[in-house]
């Protein structure tokens, strides 16, 4: 485990081992310099595509539920962000599915 958290919050522990453990303190500078090495640039992950099984029915249920089970105005169904939410499932159906 590194001498530091992955956040590098140790300036406490290293002003500590500089002041008391002088003996041990290269020692920490090195695993430090090697587990900073180790780490290398952060990636930022690439946005990928999800594949979920929904058949028509199960969406179908699903939009029901939000009006009758939990009271969410039909109007709703109309809002462009929920729009954006279901226009992929609604795109990879067929005419004859729905």
């Amino acid at each position: 485990m590194s001498p530091c958290v992955e956040a590098n919050h140790c300036g406490n522990l290293v002003k500590h081992v500089q002041r008391h453990h002088k003996d041990r303190k290269s020692s920490l500078d090195r695993q430090i310099q090697e587990w900073k090495a180790g780490r290398g640039k952060k990636k930022t992950p690439k946005s990928s595509e999800i594949k979920v099984n929904m058949c028509p029915r199960r969406l179908k249920l699903a939009c029901v539920r939000l009006v009758a089970v939990h009271g969410r105005p039909f109007e709703m169904m109309n809002d462009a962000a929920f729009q954006d939410i279901i226009q992929p499932y609604l795109s990879s159906f067929s005419a004859g599915e729905m």
